[in-house]
């Protein structure tokens, strides 16, 4: 755990400017080639493979557009079964589909952090606050907003990790994800 917390540190100090430029311009980039095949494409490799051939994979690597593509298709069916469950009046509907991501979810989340080098644990940075925030919810209130403040921090820390480059080199979890 403290080799994830020095790499975590050391991913966070390698965010600048003008590494925020590049990023960005290489976003544009990448939103001018967007269109509708392109899109379609991208879903079914990222959303329907991940789906139907990594269902309880926590093994090797995801890139960032493995990941970001995976999280859009996960919100959209989400939001599907929302609407549906809204409609029908049958919660049941949308817990069903949730229950059924959670193992796709939480695989290409650990995937997409080995492709950064890191290990499964740095998700606690999350998980624990939220679990200690619901266990004092009811018994010291104020210890339990502290934990969701944390949990708060943890998360924005892992969506700024989502966000970066992974290594351009094999690493313990396997060769680049392309």
């Amino acid at each position: 755990m403290k080799e994830d917390i020095a790499r975590i540190i050391a991913l966070l100090k390698t965010l600048t400017i003008a590494g925020f430029k590049n990023g960005l311009v290489s976003l544009i980039a990448d939103l001018k080639t967007i269109n509708a095949e392109n899109i379609k494409s991208n879903f079914m490799k990222y959303g329907v493979d991940t789906l139907k051939n990594h269902y309880f994979d926590f093994r090797g690597r995801s890139s960032r557009r493995a990941y970001w593509f995976f999280m859009l298709y996960y919100f959209i069916i989400a939001f599907a079964a929302g609407l549906i469950s809204g409609f029908l009046s049958a919660p049941i509907i949308y817990l069903i589909v949730i229950l059924a991501m959670v193992l796709p979810y939480l695989g290409v989340t650990v995937r997409r952090l080995h492709d950064l080098g890191l290990s499964w644990m740095v998700l606690l940075i999350s998980i624990v606050p939220g679990i200690l925030m619901g266990l004092f919810a009811y018994i010291i209130p104020a210890l339990s907003s502290l934990f969701g403040l944390l949990q708060t921090l943890g998360n924005i820390i892992l969506v700024v990790l989502f966000c970066l480059k992974g290594e351009d080199k094999a690493n313990g979890w396997g060769a680049v994800d392309k």
